[in-house]
Formats: C-alpha cells, structure tokens, sequence
C-alpha cells in the first residue's frame, strides 16, 4: 500500500537509508518534544504530503535544535544547533528529519515503536 492510502492506524514502513558520519546526541529526554509531535499530534501516521501548521513547524523547529559538537572545522569549539532544513522538508517522516548540522545536511532520527 502506499503511503497516500495509508489512514491512521496502519503499518507501513519507508526505506529510508542515508550514508555519512553518524553525529550521536547525548542526553536525557531529548526527543519527548519530538515524540510529542509525531505520536501525540500527528497520531504516528507519518508526515506523507503533511502541511505544517506555523504552530506546529515552529514547534518542530525548537524540537530540532539540539546542541551538538562534530564540525570538522577545529576552531568550533562550542557546540552548535541543529537546524530544521526547510527545504527538504517534504522528506520529513515519522521519527526521521532532515536537518543542517555542523558538517553540513544530514537527518535526525531517533527511537521509534515501529
């Protein structure tokens, strides 16, 4: 089935793979807001041809912003936050965001239940 005849509540997986240096974050808690968003609002059915609400992309955007270190550029020696990046939104999924790092574009991901 795919993903534009998916309703809430179905099974569906996209294969998403990415290549490159794995850029970990550290810390407690740090995808609750995220979590939030994906299961609590937008009901875990994924984000297939989503429109962003203001208020939800604004959310979105905050959530993102983690700190994180892995420039390659050695005079960065604060850490730096990830960006939410806009203009690859439309690849956005559930537990799976495209993001400006340090070092360039990447994806944020992180635990998901399915």
């Amino acid at each position: 089935m795919t993903d534009a005849r998916r309703r809430p509540g179905d099974y569906g997986c996209v294969p998403y793979e990415q290549e490159g240096p794995l850029l970990a974050v550290l810390g407690r808690a740090l995808d609750e807001e995220l979590k939030e968003i994906f299961v609590g609002e937008l009901k875990g059915a994924g984000t297939c041809g989503q429109t962003w609400p203001p208020g939800l992309l604004d959310r979105l955007r905050s959530a993102v912003a983690l700190p994180v270190h892995g420039s390659g550029n050695r005079d960065e020696l604060l850490p730096t936050p990830l960006v939410l990046d806009e203009s690859r939104l439309a690849e956005a999924d559930e537990a799976w965001l495209p993001v400006l790092t340090p070092a360039g574009p990447g994806f944020l991901t992180w635990e998901n239940s399915d």
